[in-house]
């Protein structure tokens, strides 16, 4: 059963409606929260600590709303790292049930060469990890998993089920099948 939900933000719209959904998420299944800010490192120190002040700020600020609005047991805190560094390490201390991100911000050259963040971090933390894209407007009343019949995709429906999604919505399971001969069987009549 969900029990904790961490959350990564970057104080953007893309990260509010991650958060909004991953509180929607812990009131649900009566789960805490925990909110992580990453500042970049790779700064000088003196807008490395101005950032890490303003992030603090910030974060009580969301701590107090979670908390005193939503009635959801909340914590927050700011890690100093690379982004994706900082995000994988919190995920590997904490040991939520699940990890919030919100969708990234398309860099074409970077995104390219070496991944986003969100990528990078889906890639290397060992929880599940919901990326938010649109804004929530409420419960989650059916979930689709796309499955390759491979031991990931069983991996990631026994995770759908220990998170006890199954019990709060409807789930649904997509396997789509390429069957190349029988393209090429119709093709004649097309």
């Amino acid at each position: 059963m969900m029990m904790k939900i961490m959350l990564a933000t970057d104080f953007s719209e893309r990260s509010d409606r991650a958060l909004r959904r991953a509180t929607l998420l812990a009131r649900e299944f009566g789960a805490s929260l925990s909110i992580i800010h990453v500042v970049d490192d790779d700064q000088p120190r003196r807008i490395l600590d101005s950032e890490r002040d303003v992030a603090s700020a910030l974060l009580r600020e969301l701590r107090k709303t979670v908390q005193d609005v939503d009635g959801v047991s909340c914590e927050a805190r700011v890690m100093l790292a690379d982004p994706f560094a900082g995000i994988a390490r919190a995920a590997q201390d904490e040991a939520p049930d699940l990890l919030v991100i919100g969708s990234h911000r398309r860099q074409t050259l970077r995104d390219v060469f070496i991944g986003t963040t969100a990528d990078r971090t889906i890639r290397s933390v060992v929880c599940p990890v919901l990326m938010v894209n649109a804004p929530p407007v409420g419960s989650y009343g059916h979930v689709m998993l796309t499955t390759d019949l491979s031991e990931g995709a069983e991996r990631a429906a026994k995770a759908c089920v220990a998170l006890g999604i199954p019990d709060k919505a409807n789930v649904s399971f997509l396997h789509i099948y390429d069957a190349p001969a029988t393209r090429l069987a119709m093709s004649h009549s097309v």
